[in-house]
Formats: C-alpha cells, structure tokens, sequence
C-alpha cells in the first residue's frame, strides 16, 4: 500500500490560476489544497471531486484539522492511498481506534510508540 501526499501547496498563485490548483481527481479523498505567498500562508481549501471547503483557519495545522474533520463529518472512508496517514492521526492524535486494515509498518511504529 503506497501513501500519497494528502496536502498540495502551491506558492504565489493568483487570479485564474487558484481555481486549476483546486482540481482534484474523481474518487481521490479530500485533499487540502495550502497556498502560500511569500513564505507566509494565505488560505487552504478541502477539494474532492469538484467540491471545495473554503477552510478559515490560521494557519496550515488548523487547516489540515478541518481536512480531517470533513472525513468525519461526511462519514468518507479513507481512500486505500491515504488511510495509513489518516488512521495515524485518528488513532495517536485524536485517540480513537483506527479499525482500518493497518499496515505492517502502522503496526511496527505503533509498538514502538508503545500504543
């Protein structure tokens, strides 16, 4: 199972172009979409197929919540490319059980975690 990046970033867009950044592959998961400007972040949206959550967070760590939240909130299985990532932030950061089919190097870091 091969994890795929979950956040896109893109630095200094402006205009037209912030729309071709918030295309996102059918049947891929939501995705956080960061755009930056002059090494400072100016906003983040959660895409999937077509749909776009405008996040108004802070910065990219209250951003990558929402990501996160929307998973929930819409009761989304993760997709296979980024359940391994997610199931790590719901079970070691939210601490709920990740019942997801678990890796062998989620598990391997889990026992060295001690959890």
């Amino acid at each position: 199972m091969k994890t795929k990046s979950i956040i896109r970033h893109h630095d200094g867009v402006e205009g037209d172009e912030v729309d071709k950044c918030l295309q996102s592959p059918r049947n891929d998961g939501p995705q956080l979409v960061v755009f930056i400007s002059h090494g400072q972040f100016e906003m983040a949206t959660v895409v999937l197929d077509g749909t776009h959550v405008h996040c108004q967070a802070a910065d990219v760590i209250q951003a990558f919540l929402i990501l996160i939240a929307c998973y929930f909130v819409f009761d989304i299985t993760y997709p296979r490319s980024f359940s391994q990532l997610l199931g790590f932030f719901e079970q070691f950061v939210l601490n709920q059980v990740f019942t997801g089919k678990k890796s062998s190097n989620f598990i391997e870091y889990a026992a060295k975690l001690g959890l």
